[in-house]
């Protein structure tokens, strides 16, 4: 089917999504991670794994290893507000033999108990870009639950998702701005421009979100 421009609407349940500016959050790595997902795919990747390029129904640009999927970062909707909460983080006791020393000190060092800080994003919505394939987008979309780091804790969890046509492709650029991390031999971030994100392997030189072209 022909890839057309889409908009991505995942409504939530308003008590916030762990947000971390410095690690804008891709709607291709919500597809990819529905994608894998279904395949079975789901691994705990280590930096010297070389990492999985899940199939996307998405447009795919750029050449060697600057391609990258046609979609944008995801961006908060409607009313908009951050909270800071703290949450308490203690050792696993149940694994406390993987400590190196077997030393467990609840007040110092890799074991110690912490009060680790969250940054909520609190709207009702985010919303994402892409140009790809509508019905494959959406099936992709059904198995989507929760965004953000801190899942388990019952953070982000989406309530319902639309996937839509829109006239113009926002997916890339708009308004003379990156809609996701765009390769550019002037960008400042060096990263990996496709999911995982986080991944060594592929990083090169990229414009970040909101960056001017």
């Amino acid at each position: 089917m022909p890839h057309e421009p889409l908009r991505v609407t995942f409504h939530l349940d308003g008590t916030g999504v762990v947000w971390y500016p410095s690690e804008p959050m891709h709607l291709d790595g919500v597809l990819a991670y529905s994608a894998l997902a279904r395949i079975g795919q789901l691994t705990d990747l280590a930096a010297a794994d070389e990492p999985i390029d899940a199939a996307l129904p998405l447009a795919r640009c750029g050449s060697g290893d600057s391609w990258y999927w046609s979609a944008s970062v995801l961006l908060p909707e409607g009313p908009i507000a951050e909270s800071m909460q703290m949450a308490r983080r203690r050792l696993n006791t149940e694994r406390a033999e993987l400590v190196a020393d077997k030393t467990i000190n609840m007040e110092v060092a890799a074991t110690k108990t912490q009060n680790r800080p969250w940054l909520l994003q609190l709207s009702t919505s985010l919303v994402g870009y892409c140009a790809g394939e509508l019905t494959a987008v959406q099936d992709l979309c059904k198995d989507i639950r929760w965004l953000g780091a801190e899942r388990g804790r019952g953070k982000g969890r989406v309530t319902s998702v639309i996937v839509e046509s829109f006239p113009h492709d926002r997916s890339v650029t708009w308004d003379g701005m990156a809609m996701r991390y765009l390769p550019a031999a002037r960008g400042i971030r060096r990263v990996r421009p496709r999911p995982p994100y986080w991944h060594p392997a592929g990083a090169v030189q990229c414009l970040s979100p909101g960056e001017t072209l």
